[in-house]
């Protein structure tokens, strides 16, 4: 819920001339506009839109006034906002969009008013995260049940085909995880990983999310894609409250995983590594070419967005005219060996035996 802004205020124009000096962006690259924003200073943000300010300027993270409003739920400042300005979906660089941001802080308020201008609420981010991911992992239920209300799919997947459910249980969202399955989403989809909300849960030691998906079903012996357990990802990731709530509860401590390991092995093995790591520090070298290897080859300098030119722009039209005239695909996928020899040959007919008359004749 949005407060009232603070007493703190700022002037950016000396004198009200916008091409003074101090009209510059900030260490982070967020403009004048965007800090007035941050702090839901309404007048202003009225100041510096009624001078010119462009809401559509972004920082070195590719946020704008749009996504730094919504951080702190000024909904005035935001009403005000999108009346200078449609792009209620601009992205940021990692593909956040304004309602990306206001399910991650909870303003349902906002996720409203950019829903009634035009705002899209099954929108994805880079890693095919929507609202609804967001507002899972931060335990908003009201935002759940709100996108439950307009219909949004709350089964939805991102690129690693997690759902919400699965990202409320690695969180410990339990409020989250009891909305979701009261409102059916099914606890049984597994991710690219083959990893089950409970197994999430047991990774990350969330003791209440994972009796309470055992309690709707899940069994203790559930496996993933490698035959792990809910004991064996619980003993491998150092979640001991989990491994000890699970052995409390009957789980078999002698089950084995496609490797023929047990969950005590599992868990031995981590131990060794722990202890070897503990004993054997990296030198001070070894953590600066470590740390400077992670940084080495990453550009400081933001990606400057270009403006297509006229013929990029006559290719991209071009394009979707040829796909047009394409016939559509209305039978089933091709096999192997159609795919290799072709549409019209089969393979049963080149490779056949074919004698001629001469041999026939012998």
């Amino acid at each position: 819920m949005a407060t009232k802004a603070s007493a703190f205020t700022f002037s950016t124009y000396k004198n009200g001339d916008p091409q003074d000096d101090d009209d510059r962006p900030n260490a982070m690259g967020k403009s004048p506009l965007g800090l007035a924003c941050t702090y839901g200073q309404l007048e202003e943000v009225e100041k510096q839109l009624k001078a010119g300010a462009n809401p559509l300027d972004k920082s070195v993270n590719g946020r704008t006034a749009l996504h730094d409003v919504v951080v702190g739920g000024y909904k005035d400042c935001l009403k005000l906002l999108l009346d200078y300005t449609a792009e209620v979906n601009i992205r940021d660089r990692d593909g956040m969009t304004p309602g990306h941001v206001a399910a991650f802080n909870g303003e349902l308020g906002c996720i409203k008013i950019l829903q009634d201008r035009g705002g899209s609420l099954v929108s994805e981010d880079r890693k095919g995260r929507q609202i609804a991911h967001y507002a899972s992992m931060r335990n908003h239920k009201k935002i759940l049940q709100y996108l439950f209300d307009q219909r949004v799919d709350l089964d939805c997947r991102c690129h690693l085909d997690k759902t919400p459910v699965h990202y409320a249980a690695q969180h410990g969202a339990l409020d989250s995880v009891i909305l979701l399955v009261q409102r059916d989403c099914d606890i049984t989809i597994a991710d690219n990983n083959g990893y089950l909300p409970a197994h999430h849960a047991a990774k990350h030691n969330k003791v209440d999310c994972l009796r309470f998906l055992v309690k709707q079903g899940t069994p203790l012996e559930a496996t993933q894609s490698d035959g792990k357990s809910l004991a064996h990802v619980a003993a491998q990731f150092g979640a001991l409250d989990v491994v000890h709530w699970l052995f409390d509860k009957g789980a078999n401590p002698n089950q084995q995983d496609l490797t023929r390991e047990k969950p005590c092995d599992t868990c031995y093995k981590k131990h060794k590594k722990v202890e070897w790591d503990r004993s054997h520090p990296l030198a001070p070298v070894e953590r600066q070419l470590t740390t400077a290897k992670s940084v080495a080859y990453k550009n400081p300098v933001p990606n400057q967005e270009r403006e297509p030119t006229q013929l990029q722009i006559n290719l991209k039209k071009r394009e979707k005219r040829l796909e047009k005239l394409l016939p559509k695909k209305t039978g089933p996928e091709r096999d192997v060996g159609a795919k290799y020899f072709g549409e019209f040959l089969d393979p049963l007919d080149v490779f056949a035996y074919k004698s001629t008359e001469d041999a026939i004749r012998f």
